[in-house]
């Protein structure tokens, strides 16, 4: 854990995409000129990242602002490379699952006005998967299928529940896929409906998440969700709240795992759809220094 210190120049990078609607530069300014703060902007037009990070190396901040939803801050911190500036996260997506798990408050003003306040900057790991960067989880099967499915007119009205009315089309008729894992040298065959790699617990709803899983541990897990029954997905669930110890899921932890899936499955990471397997999966521990609430209890 690294206490707080004075924030004398933050960079701000902005999803155009994200928001709604919110008044991003006008709230920032004011809450910064309050501080004391010289800072600067980018937007990201593309995801070609690439000259917007020249851009806030040579402004050389003392933190880089997020603006926008998991996905594009998980992209912001692909392409940061070796040496990562810390961030904060102003919650700009329709989930906004990251903010969740690490108690950031929701609105721009509240998470802005956090480096004015108390606070601290937790560690937390990285994933990489095929050499793009996760900070949530890898999902096979069926919540790669939710993803293609959900419009962001849907998300941008209905936020994390709009993955909930995809889902229903993509876990019914789903059918079961062969998985074959490798970790640290063991291969692992075994089957179900999806797979999921979490370096991220929280799932975006309340009282929901996997367990065991923390963002801080330095190990990845990964979960098999075996059949689709009601009263299964109904323990999946239960499960999830509490344990994994169901027969309808399977749990490993892991540091790398490579996946493949027959018939070939599409993947996505944090949101964004990857393609289809095989896979390559792995963890950076305590890569990533981010800004919290300083009550936040670990």
């Amino acid at each position: 854990m690294i206490m707080s210190s004075k924030i004398k120049r933050v960079f701000v990078v902005i999803n155009p995409a994200s928001g709604m609607g919110v008044p991003v530069l006008h709230t920032v300014n004011k809450i910064f000129r309050e501080m004391d703060v010289t800072w600067d902007v980018g937007i990201t037009h593309s995801k070609d990242l690439t000259g917007l990070m020249q851009k806030v190396r040579a402004f050389n901040p003392d933190i880089l602002a997020i603006y926008g939803g998991d996905g594009s801050i998980a992209e912001v911190v692909g392409h940061m490379h070796e040496d990562p500036y810390p961030i904060a996260i102003f919650p700009g997506g329709s989930a906004n699952i990251l903010s969740a798990e690490l108690n950031i408050p929701r609105g721009l003003s509240a998470a802005c006005s956090l480096m004015a306040r108390s606070h601290q900057f937790r560690k937390i790991d990285i994933g990489k998967v095929n050499g793009k960067v996760f900070l949530l989880r890898v999902g096979f099967g069926i919540e790669a299928k939710i993803i293609e499915n959900t419009a962001r007119d849907l998300k941008n009205d209905l936020g994390p529940f709009a993955y909930a009315v995809s889902a229903l089309k993509a876990v019914f008729g789903n059918k079961k896929r062969e998985f074959e894992m490798t970790v640290e040298g063991k291969t692992i065959y075994t089957e179900g409906l999806s797979c999921i790699v979490a370096n991220s617990g929280n799932l975006g709803l309340p009282n929901v998440q996997f367990s065991p899983t923390d963002i801080s541990d330095g190990l990845l897990d990964v979960f098999v969700i075996r059949d689709a029954h009601l009263s299964s997905l109904f323990a999946v669930v239960t499960n999830i709240i509490t344990q994994v110890n169901h027969e309808a899921i399977q749990h490993w932890q892991v540091k790398s795992v490579g996946i493949k899936s027959n018939p070939p499955d599409l993947v996505h990471y944090d949101g964004e759809l990857l393609g289809e397997c095989p896979v390559q999966i792995e963890t950076l521990p305590k890569r990533l220094e981010v800004l919290v609430p300083r009550q936040h209890v670990f």
